[in-house]
């Protein structure tokens, strides 16, 4: 799946693993790392409720998806169906392509 961020910053800061490790530390770092893996290594947003430790959680029209495994850790997804920025109307689980717009991390 292609994966797009919201934000330059955001971008940056999830390519740079010294970057999240300071952000998020160790444990955040690497689930943050983990999840952005297995969304690349998906072919379509849909996949991802094969994995049993990923829960899913969809708007009711699916303009926004946010992965999360537990409470603590999130990452909130715009799926793109069709032409970035306009809804296709095609289901969100067969989008190949993603807008990362925020990651949550609660750092203890």
């Amino acid at each position: 799946m292609n994966i797009l961020f919201v934000s330059r910053d955001l971008q940056r800061l999830c390519n740079q693993q010294t970057a999240m490790t300071d952000r998020w530390g160790p444990t955040g770092a690497a689930a943050v790392g983990q999840r952005l893996q297995e969304l690349d290594a998906a072919d379509r947003l849909g996949d991802l409720r094969l994995l049993p430790h990923i829960r899913l959680l969809v708007d009711g029209d699916g303009e926004e998806v946010i992965v999360g495994a537990r409470d603590d850790f999130q990452i909130r997804l715009a799926p793109q169906c069709g032409n970035p920025g306009a809804h296709s109307g095609a289901p969100w689980h067969e989008a190949r392509a993603v807008v990362v717009l925020d990651i949550m991390v609660e750092t203890r």
